[in-house]
């Protein structure tokens, strides 16, 4: 069979994300966005987060059952958690309540889930998923310095390969690192 090419799939640039944040008017919105790529969480993830799996003062997140049915935390930085804060001022937020909620205090379902990142999408006329978001997360932590050991744990991932297809460098950062590294004008100046 002949191999089938992989086409790259969809990151977020920094401008891009701040588009989307833009018009990020509800609480709520804002919080989410800035969540899943501040966390790298699965959409599933986030939906099933209580109030009291989240420790605001560290931002330490508690992943009670991720897909490989193991528990893992993750982290989110300063501005995630004071936008989580606002949003938090305007709903219930007992331990045991939803983090994100629906405007009648349930928790979102899937289909409202999406619906919501949809809204998002179409107000910034940028094209994205909260799939998306997670890759954006990967990509951007590993180009800030992350080590890709801390990132596959973080993306609970099983195996460096499939956080190999998550992180994508475009041909930008490829040229900057080979300027960088490249070994004939590093080393034969």
């Amino acid at each position: 069979m002949p191999r089938v090419e992989q086409k790259r799939m969809r990151v977020l640039s920094p401008d891009e994300l701040s588009q989307i944040l833009k018009v990020c008017k509800k609480p709520r919105d804002k919080a989410l966005i800035l969540f899943l790529v501040d966390s790298g969480m699965r959409r599933s993830e986030a939906r099933s987060l209580n109030w009291i799996d989240i420790d605001i003062t560290s931002g330490v997140v508690n992943i009670r059952r991720s897909k490989s049915k193991k528990a893992r935390s993750v982290f989110i930085g300063v501005k995630t958690r004071r936008a989580l804060l606002r949003y938090r001022r305007s709903i219930s937020h007992e331990d045991n309540d939803p983090v994100f909620q629906t405007q009648t205090g349930t928790r979102l379902r899937p289909s409202g889930f999406r619906q919501v990142i949809r809204r998002i999408s179409e107000k910034s006329e940028i094209p994205f998923s909260a799939h998306d978001l997670r890759r954006t997360f990967a990509t951007l932590s590993l180009k800030a310095g992350m080590n890709v050991l801390h990132l596959q744990s973080l993306l609970g991932h099983s195996s460096l390969e499939m956080t190999r297809r998550y992180v994508q460098m475009v041909e930008n950062d490829l040229g900057e690192a080979h300027k960088e590294y490249g070994p004939i004008d590093r080393f034969l100046r």
